[in-house]
Protein backbone atom coordinates (compact mmCIF):
# COMPACT_ATOMS: atom_id res chain seq x y z
CA UNK A 1 0.00 0.00 0.00
CA UNK A 2 1.07 3.07 -1.00
CA UNK A 3 0.68 6.35 1.66
CA UNK A 4 -0.29 9.21 0.17
CA UNK A 5 0.79 12.17 2.77
CA UNK A 6 -1.45 15.43 3.19
CA UNK A 7 -0.62 18.93 3.82
CA UNK A 8 -3.22 21.27 5.74
CA UNK A 9 -2.56 24.57 5.40
CA UNK A 10 -4.80 27.17 7.64
CA UNK A 11 -6.06 29.71 5.78
CA UNK A 12 -6.52 31.83 8.32
CA UNK A 13 -4.96 35.24 8.75
CA UNK A 14 -3.62 36.80 12.03
CA UNK A 15 -4.75 39.96 13.44
CA UNK A 16 -4.48 42.92 10.89
CA UNK A 17 -5.77 46.11 9.03
CA UNK A 18 -5.96 46.34 5.41
CA UNK A 19 -6.73 49.69 3.44
CA UNK A 20 -7.86 49.25 -0.66
CA UNK A 21 -5.21 51.59 -1.34
CA UNK A 22 -1.81 52.76 -0.65
CA UNK A 23 -1.97 55.98 -2.17
CA UNK A 24 -4.49 59.13 -3.92
CA UNK A 25 -4.31 61.91 -6.06
CA UNK A 26 -6.84 65.18 -5.42
CA UNK A 27 -7.49 68.05 -7.69
CA UNK A 28 -8.08 71.32 -5.78
CA UNK A 29 -11.51 73.10 -7.34
CA UNK A 30 -12.19 70.14 -9.30
CA UNK A 31 -15.80 69.25 -10.15
CA UNK A 32 -15.33 65.39 -9.09
CA UNK A 33 -11.31 64.80 -8.23
CA UNK A 34 -11.55 67.14 -5.81
CA UNK A 35 -12.59 64.03 -2.91
CA UNK A 36 -11.16 60.10 -3.12
CA UNK A 37 -12.38 57.25 -1.44
CA UNK A 38 -10.68 54.35 0.02
CA UNK A 39 -12.10 51.52 2.44
CA UNK A 40 -10.18 49.73 5.66
CA UNK A 41 -11.15 46.39 7.12
CA UNK A 42 -9.93 43.90 9.86
CA UNK A 43 -8.84 40.57 9.37
CA UNK A 44 -10.48 38.84 11.92
CA UNK A 45 -12.62 39.37 14.77
CA UNK A 46 -11.12 41.40 17.09
CA UNK A 47 -12.78 39.92 19.95
CA UNK A 48 -13.52 43.40 21.48
CA UNK A 49 -14.94 46.62 19.76
CA UNK A 50 -12.00 48.63 18.06
CA UNK A 51 -11.89 52.26 16.75
CA UNK A 52 -9.39 53.61 14.20
CA UNK A 53 -8.68 57.25 13.96
CA UNK A 54 -7.58 58.50 10.81
CA UNK A 55 -5.56 61.80 10.92
CA UNK A 56 -4.40 64.11 7.90
CA UNK A 57 -0.87 64.83 8.45
CA UNK A 58 -1.59 68.39 6.98
CA UNK A 59 -5.51 69.60 7.17
CA UNK A 60 -4.60 72.32 5.01
CA UNK A 61 -4.40 70.64 2.35
CA UNK A 62 -6.00 67.43 2.99
CA UNK A 63 -9.59 66.99 4.67
CA UNK A 64 -10.49 63.07 6.21
CA UNK A 65 -13.90 62.60 6.53
CA UNK A 66 -14.89 58.75 8.16
CA UNK A 67 -18.70 59.10 7.95
CA UNK A 68 -20.04 61.49 4.88
CA UNK A 69 -23.79 60.87 6.51
CA UNK A 70 -22.96 63.29 9.14
CA UNK A 71 -22.53 67.08 9.11
CA UNK A 72 -18.57 67.72 9.03
CA UNK A 73 -15.99 65.91 9.12
CA UNK A 74 -15.28 62.88 11.36
CA UNK A 75 -12.20 60.96 11.90
CA UNK A 76 -12.95 57.62 13.54
CA UNK A 77 -14.04 54.34 12.51
CA UNK A 78 -15.39 51.71 15.07
CA UNK A 79 -15.56 48.28 14.38
CA UNK A 80 -17.41 45.95 16.23
CA UNK A 81 -16.93 42.36 17.36
CA UNK A 82 -18.84 39.06 17.44
CA UNK A 83 -21.42 37.11 15.17
CA UNK A 84 -23.07 40.82 14.67
CA UNK A 85 -20.25 42.59 14.85
CA UNK A 86 -19.32 44.94 11.32
CA UNK A 87 -15.40 44.18 12.04
CA UNK A 88 -15.40 42.30 8.47
CA UNK A 89 -17.62 44.64 7.19
CA UNK A 90 -14.96 48.05 4.73
CA UNK A 91 -15.67 50.98 5.90
CA UNK A 92 -15.47 54.54 3.84
CA UNK A 93 -12.87 56.82 4.18
CA UNK A 94 -13.07 60.45 1.91
CA UNK A 95 -9.65 62.08 1.10
CA UNK A 96 -10.62 65.94 0.10
CA UNK A 97 -8.43 68.09 -1.56
CA UNK A 98 -8.34 71.97 0.53
CA UNK A 99 -7.71 75.05 -1.84
CA UNK A 100 -4.88 76.40 0.20
CA UNK A 101 -5.02 79.32 -1.51
CA UNK A 102 -0.94 78.57 -2.86
CA UNK A 103 0.18 77.04 -6.40
CA UNK A 104 1.96 74.11 -5.20
CA UNK A 105 1.09 70.96 -5.08
CA UNK A 106 1.33 68.73 -1.76
CA UNK A 107 2.19 65.39 -0.63
CA UNK A 108 0.44 64.12 2.76
CA UNK A 109 0.80 61.11 5.15
CA UNK A 110 -3.12 60.08 6.11
CA UNK A 111 -2.19 57.53 9.24
CA UNK A 112 -4.08 55.18 11.18
CA UNK A 113 -4.14 54.45 15.07
CA UNK A 114 -6.46 51.53 16.59
CA UNK A 115 -6.98 51.49 20.04
CA UNK A 116 -8.75 48.88 22.03
CA UNK A 117 -10.07 50.52 24.79
CA UNK A 118 -11.48 47.83 26.61
CA UNK A 119 -8.69 45.72 26.90
CA UNK A 120 -4.89 46.77 26.48
CA UNK A 121 -3.75 43.83 25.50
CA UNK A 122 -5.88 42.97 22.67
CA UNK A 123 -3.63 42.00 19.80
CA UNK A 124 -5.95 44.87 17.76
CA UNK A 125 -4.52 47.74 20.50
CA UNK A 126 -2.17 50.02 18.55
CA UNK A 127 -1.14 47.61 15.67
CA UNK A 128 0.51 48.94 12.92
CA UNK A 129 -1.57 49.95 10.28
CA UNK A 130 -0.21 51.32 6.98
CA UNK A 131 -0.58 55.24 5.84
CA UNK A 132 -2.41 56.47 2.59
CA UNK A 133 -0.08 58.71 0.80
CA UNK A 134 -2.53 61.66 -0.36
CA UNK A 135 -0.78 63.89 -3.20
CA UNK A 136 -2.87 67.09 -4.08
CA UNK A 137 -2.94 68.81 -7.69
CA UNK A 138 -3.25 72.45 -7.32
CA UNK A 139 -5.57 74.96 -8.67
CA UNK A 140 -2.97 77.14 -10.09
CA UNK A 141 -4.04 80.80 -11.12
CA UNK A 142 -7.16 81.60 -12.49
CA UNK A 143 -11.22 82.62 -12.17
CA UNK A 144 -13.76 80.36 -11.11
CA UNK A 145 -17.18 81.27 -12.38
CA UNK A 146 -20.29 79.54 -10.70
CA UNK A 147 -22.48 78.93 -14.07
CA UNK A 148 -22.16 78.52 -17.58
CA UNK A 149 -25.37 80.30 -18.57
CA UNK A 150 -28.10 81.82 -16.83
CA UNK A 151 -31.68 82.56 -18.02
CA UNK A 152 -33.26 85.97 -17.44
CA UNK A 153 -36.55 87.46 -18.41
CA UNK A 154 -36.58 90.67 -19.83
CA UNK A 155 -38.02 93.89 -19.11
CA UNK A 156 -35.31 94.30 -16.51
CA UNK A 157 -35.84 91.38 -14.63
CA UNK A 158 -32.34 89.87 -12.87
CA UNK A 159 -30.12 86.78 -12.37
CA UNK A 160 -26.77 86.46 -10.75
CA UNK A 161 -23.98 84.31 -11.00
CA UNK A 162 -20.58 84.54 -8.95
CA UNK A 163 -17.29 85.02 -9.25
CA UNK A 164 -14.21 84.13 -6.96
CA UNK A 165 -10.18 83.46 -8.06
CA UNK A 166 -8.84 79.87 -7.49
CA UNK A 167 -5.46 80.98 -5.68
CA UNK A 168 -4.61 83.57 -3.44
CA UNK A 169 -3.00 86.46 -5.78
CA UNK A 170 -0.52 88.45 -4.21
CA UNK A 171 -2.23 91.66 -5.05
CA UNK A 172 -5.36 93.32 -6.40
CA UNK A 173 -7.08 91.76 -9.18
CA UNK A 174 -10.01 93.60 -10.77
CA UNK A 175 -12.59 91.26 -13.48
CA UNK A 176 -14.71 93.29 -15.14
CA UNK A 177 -17.93 91.27 -16.79
CA UNK A 178 -19.12 92.90 -20.22
CA UNK A 179 -22.23 91.74 -22.12
CA UNK A 180 -22.08 91.51 -25.76
CA UNK A 181 -25.42 92.44 -26.30
CA UNK A 182 -26.67 95.48 -24.75
CA UNK A 183 -30.21 95.30 -26.41
CA UNK A 184 -30.41 92.02 -24.83
CA UNK A 185 -28.93 92.23 -21.21
CA UNK A 186 -26.83 94.48 -19.37
CA UNK A 187 -24.66 93.24 -16.77
CA UNK A 188 -22.92 94.84 -13.34
CA UNK A 189 -19.90 96.50 -12.71
CA UNK A 190 -16.26 95.07 -11.95
CA UNK A 191 -15.22 93.37 -8.85
CA UNK A 192 -12.09 93.60 -7.21
CA UNK A 193 -9.98 90.74 -5.49
CA UNK A 194 -7.67 90.63 -3.08
CA UNK A 195 -5.02 88.72 -0.72
CA UNK A 196 -7.80 89.16 1.70
CA UNK A 197 -11.00 88.34 -0.40
CA UNK A 198 -9.72 86.22 -3.01
CA UNK A 199 -11.97 83.50 -2.05
CA UNK A 200 -15.21 84.61 -1.24
CA UNK A 201 -17.63 84.63 -3.99
CA UNK A 202 -18.87 87.71 -5.50
CA UNK A 203 -21.91 88.18 -7.28
CA UNK A 204 -22.64 89.39 -10.59
CA UNK A 205 -26.10 90.79 -11.55
CA UNK A 206 -27.67 90.04 -14.98
CA UNK A 207 -30.56 92.30 -16.15
CA UNK A 208 -32.78 91.05 -19.41
CA UNK A 209 -33.85 93.82 -21.35
CA UNK A 210 -35.29 92.72 -24.48
CA UNK A 211 -35.33 88.74 -26.19
CA UNK A 212 -32.31 87.60 -27.01
CA UNK A 213 -29.24 86.22 -25.91
CA UNK A 214 -25.64 87.74 -25.04
CA UNK A 215 -22.34 86.53 -23.99
CA UNK A 216 -20.87 87.40 -20.82
CA UNK A 217 -17.04 88.42 -21.36
CA UNK A 218 -14.84 88.20 -18.08
CA UNK A 219 -11.60 90.64 -18.44
CA UNK A 220 -9.21 90.03 -15.78
CA UNK A 221 -6.48 92.95 -15.05
CA UNK A 222 -4.20 93.39 -12.38
CA UNK A 223 -1.27 95.38 -11.48
CA UNK A 224 0.67 92.45 -9.74
CA UNK A 225 3.42 89.88 -11.72
CA UNK A 226 2.38 87.37 -8.84
CA UNK A 227 -0.84 86.52 -10.48
CA UNK A 228 -0.16 85.65 -14.38
CA UNK A 229 -3.94 84.48 -16.09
Amino acid sequence: NKNLEVTITDDETGAGVRLSKSDLTLSELHATDFEQTYTVVLNTDPGANVVVTVASGDTTAVAVDTNSAMAGDQSTLTFTHGTSGNWDAAQTVTLRAVNDGDTAAETVTVSHAAEVSSDSNNPYHQIPISAVTATTVDAGHGVVVSEATVEVAENNKTASYTIKLKSQPGGSVEITPTSSALANATVSGALTFTTANWFTAQPVTVSGVGAGSATISHEVTTPTTDYPI
